[in-house]
């Protein structure tokens, strides 16, 4: 499957070869789902869990698990333009459903996009391109929701912080794909809404040392 969305840290690109590398499990875990390139490529697993401490992540997956043909409709008839683009950060919506096709607009349209709410930028093409990639993308949305829609059936959904889910979730037949935000040291600013400092990293070590899985 391809990407839903435009998520910072994703790993659409080589989703499948880090299955490759999965082994026999009867419960997987994902405590940092971001856009779910892992699971929405990987075959199903007994139990599903998925984590994510953002809010606005969660909730527009929880639109797309419940009502996917609500939100494919408004996706489609939404048009790929500028002043869509700033009116998704000149306004704060209060609807959650509202809030998850604002949150998706922000996702969709910008140069990249960072969940702590930085704007950079609506993407557009002008030439030298065989099409206008960015237009054509948006109008492949609805039909991606629908995909999703499907592959989240049976999948759990948790908004907490890793480290509680994965400590609820140390037994030997859990396998957890840990994929946290890289040490703030490594790279330039914050890029997400939900950042991890040192001692979160360390707080993240322990447990995951600790886990039997």
């Amino acid at each position: 499957m391809k990407a839903i969305f435009k998520y910072p840290g994703s790993k659409w690109s080589i989703a499948k070869w880090i299955i490759e590398f999965f082994p026999t499990h009867h419960s997987y875990l994902d405590p940092f789902f971001g856009s779910g390139a892992v699971l929405f490529n990987k075959p199903r697993s007994n139990i599903e869990t998925v984590n994510d401490l953002d809010g606005n992540a969660v909730n527009l997956f929880e639109w797309i698990k419940k009502d996917p043909e609500r939100l494919a409709r408004e996706i489609y008839y939404t048009p790929y333009a500028r002043q869509v683009y700033d009116k998704a950060f000149a306004t704060v919506p209060v609807d959650s459903f509202e809030k998850a096709v604002n949150f998706y607009i922000r996702l969709n349209m910008g140069h990249g996009f960072r969940t702590n709410g930085e704007k950079v930028g609506w993407k557009n093409d002008v030439q030298g391109r065989e099409r206008s990639y960015a237009s054509q993308d948006w109008c492949n949305l609805p039909s991606k929701i629908m995909q999703a829609a499907e592959r989240l059936r049976g999948v759990q959904i948790e908004c907490l912080p890793a480290v509680d889910v994965i400590e609820r979730f140390n037994h030997p037949k859990v396998l957890i794909y840990n994929d946290p935000p890289y040490v703030l040291g490594t790279r330039h600013g914050k890029q997400y809404r939900c950042e991890l400092d040192d001692k979160g990293q360390n707080d993240l070590l322990d447990v995951l040392l600790a886990h039997k899985g």
